[in-house]
């Protein structure tokens, strides 16, 4: 165990977050045994800061609501004896909070959606991220529903993807607008075939939406940590998948559909005409409430996307959707969308079921998930804590880590990795450069479930 909730990561007193999910590691001097590991930590529970007194949280339960959500960021070295260790006077430790200044860019920066802000105060609810090729992390907001109503905060100013370097201290965190604003779940970051940039992203929330963002500008390796350039401005897509299309989302074309006389609202959305375009006003808006335009012009609706990862060969977006009994989708399933002409930036697609969740395929309910430079898929399971060991997920005993083979046409039942105690799961998941190590987030999946933590799993050479 590297790390667990409360535990002390530098000589300043901060400690690590609750929950903790996605992480990604940076090699100090090109060392795959000794560098930063970044944790985002997702939203937490009344464990951390106690009950209400009188229907209100106190100012301390609010300073740690918020303090125990965001991100750690630790040095860890791996001793002779193989044991990961933090080293807790790094100068590079430190935690990204609810409370820590945050900086707008791209098109919803300083718009009447925003409250006109360039600045806001946090983040939240951090679950799923990606390591970027400039040496930097994006870390989606995910359900910040609840934190925002507890804490009094603006709504609008969370569900979007942040960006932070682990190496630089001083650096200010900003939040991407031109990326959409939603329930953030799942990002993956490709280059298409005339090197913009293009942003995978999923949304956790119950009726979610599959995302794509392609920059206006093009990438070039030589940019370096000025990469972050091109995701101020870009294009925002929502998926078709009946049609095998990318739905451009923008103002103009949301104020278009609702104009139109014979238009109804999708029922999903509980609003009337009048009301959406009230939300529509300028051209930064459509990013603002990016599901809402989703739905209105012909997005599909899926059930909570728990991740999405790019296949390191052909360059398939694979996406874990979670269990959703209430739509008779009990187990959850991995779908696989391709690319016309395998461009990351192309407007049409192919998609399918890769494999479908149950006792006959050894796990269910998908939630995070990678791959290793070959191409085995590795997932983990989120089976509610109010479900595990009972009904149809009776076979399946806990939640557990899995590993699916992608290069056989016959897709193999998985093999199970680990499995998590009772009431926990595996939130996230990551390999050490020389792919010796796993790091594994160990998240709760109810209030009678052991303490967060973060394990590293290290396999020896013989």
């Amino acid at each position: 165990m590297i790390a667990a909730y409360g535990n002390k990561i530098n000589s300043t007193g901060d400690t690590f977050g609750y929950n903790n999910a996605f992480s990604c590691y940076f090699p100090i001097d090109d060392s795959p045994v000794h560098g930063l590991l970044y944790i985002n930590h997702d939203a937490p529970d009344q464990q951390t800061h106690g009950d209400k007194a009188d229907g209100h949280y106190s100012t301390s339960q609010l300073q740690r609501l918020l303090y125990n959500q965001g991100a750690s960021i630790v040095e860890v070295y791996r001793d002779p004896m193989g044991v990961w260790t933090i080293d807790t006077g790094s100068a590079y430790a430190r935690r990204i909070t609810g409370l820590t200044p945050m900086e707008l860019t791209g098109p919803a920066r300083g718009t009447g959606s925003v409250r006109t802000a360039g600045t806001v105060q946090g983040t939240v609810a951090n679950r799923s991220g990606v390591q970027t090729p400039w040496g930097t992390v994006l870390s989606g907001e995910g359900l910040y529903d609840d934190t925002c109503r507890d804490a009094g905060l603006n709504p609008a100013h969370y569900g979007w993807v942040i960006e932070v370097d682990p190496l630089a201290l001083n650096s200010r965190v900003r939040k991407h607008t031109a990326l959409g604003r939603f329930r953030h779940s799942g990002l993956a970051m490709a280059l298409g075939n005339n090197n913009r940039l293009v942003v995978y992203m999923g949304d956790g929330s119950d009726s979610a939406c599959l995302y794509k963002f392609v920059s206006k500008n093009s990438y070039q390796p030589g940019m370096g940590k000025g990469a972050t350039e091109p995701l101020n401005e870009g294009t925002l897509y929502a998926a078709d998948l009946e049609n095998g299309n990318w739905i451009a989302l923008s103002t103009q074309a949301v104020q278009k559909a609702l104009r139109d006389h014979g238009f109804q609202p999708p029922a999903v959305l509980q609003r009337s005409k009048e009301s959406l375009l009230e939300l529509f006003q300028e051209d930064g808006d459509v990013y603002v409430h990016a599901y809402e335009a989703a739905m209105i012009l012909g997005a599909t609706r899926t059930d909570r996307i728990g991740d999405v990862n790019l296949h390191p060969a052909s360059g398939a977006v694979y996406i874990n959707v979670g269990s959703s009994p209430q739509h008779g989708n009990v187990h959850g399933y991995v779908a696989v969308l391709t690319e016309q002409n395998n461009d990351a930036e192309a407007g049409s697609f192919g998609y399918d079921i890769f494999t479908s969740g149950g006792p006959q395929s050894g796990f269910s309910s998908p939630g995070s998930g990678s791959f290793e430079g070959n191409g085995n898929l590795w997932l983990a399971s989120e089976i509610p804590a109010d479900k595990l060991n009972q009904g149809t997920a009776t076979a399946l005993k806990n939640n557990g880590l899995y590993m699916l083979s992608t290069s056989s046409q016959t897709v193999n039942t998985a093999v199970q990795f680990a499995s998590a105690p009772a009431g926990a799961h595996f939130a996230a998941h990551s390999l050490s450069p020389d792919g010796r190590t796993m790091f594994v987030s160990l998240q709760r999946a109810g209030s009678a479930g052991p303490w967060p933590a973060l394990v590293a799993v290290t396999g020896f050479v013989q």
